[in-house]
């Protein structure tokens, strides 16, 4: 009976469309959600996130995300790839994306991004909560679909913003299921607090906001991100690329104790 209700909680709160993945920690899956960020700021980016949702209950969404970038500086454009595996109730997802992005030097300070993204969904539902036969054969057929994304980035000295949609294709899959359309957006700026030696570190701190929607479901997550420079040397500043940086941010839900993460979730 419990694995009834839950089949049907879960059932219902997808509605039958493939939602993207939520995470918290979004300022490290930035390139997932938005090809434009990939390899904006280092010559190599890359992340693994692991999220266990409502743990208490059985067939709780669980997520993993693997993402890699690295720079092209002779054509001002980064490529990459991700692969994103999620378990939610009776629903089995695996995602495997390509990225390419071009990034337009716009002044010393400012810079314009382009990024796609292409790639393949693998869907499949599994008989852990209904005996197959109970249920049309379809809704147990594994599919295979073609998905894509877009996105823009801007870069403003301090402001950081970016602008995505993601599952252009809005693919059916044999079980009825559909891909969602999804919105993202994203907004940073960066506070600076240097000190008057040139031999201490100095700090900054980013409050950053980020919106997912896809139309129905709004999600919007505040956080501040931190970062802390290494020491300089005799008077010599190493190349940006070069630096040890140390990035944290408190989330609330994943228990972590080096930033602040507020989430707003709305329903249509």
């Amino acid at each position: 009976m419990r694995k009834l209700l839950t089949a049907v909680l879960l059932c219902a709160s997808s509605a039958f469309a493939q939602q993207e993945p939520q995470f918290t920690q979004f300022w490290n899956a930035l390139s997932y959600f938005n090809p434009a960020t990939g390899a904006r700021e280092y010559d190599h980016e890359a992340f693994a996130l692991v999220r266990d949702q409502w743990t208490n209950v059985y067939g709780n969404p669980s997520t993993q995300l693997l993402s890699y970038s690295t720079k092209l500086r002779g054509i001002n454009s980064s490529v990459g790839g991700s692969y994103m595996h999620e378990n939610i109730g009776f629903s089995n997802f695996h995602k495997a994306k390509a990225t390419y992005a071009y990034h337009l030097k716009l002044g010393r300070q400012t810079s314009l991004s382009f990024g796609l993204a292409a790639g393949f969904q693998y869907m499949k539902n599994t008989t852990v909560f209904f005996p197959e036969p109970l249920v049309d054969s379809t809704f147990w057929a594994p599919s295979t679909r073609f998905t894509a994304d877009f996105g823009v980035a801007f870069r403003w000295r301090k402001l950081d913003l970016g602008l995505s949609v993601t599952q252009l294709p809005q693919s059916k899959y044999a079980n009825g299921y559909r891909d969602a359309l999804h919105l993202f957006a994203f907004a940073g700026y960066d506070i600076q607090f240097r000190t008057n030696s040139r031999y201490k570190p100095g700090l900054i701190v980013r409050p950053q906001v980020f919106l997912k929607t896809d139309f129905n479901f709004y999600s919007l997550d505040f956080n501040l991100l931190f970062k802390y420079n290494d020491l300089y040397a005799e008077g010599f500043e190493p190349p940006a690329r070069s630096r040890k940086m140390l990035r944290g941010a408190l989330s609330g839900l994943a228990g972590s104790v080096t930033g602040v993460v507020l989430s707003l979730i709305k329903n249509q």
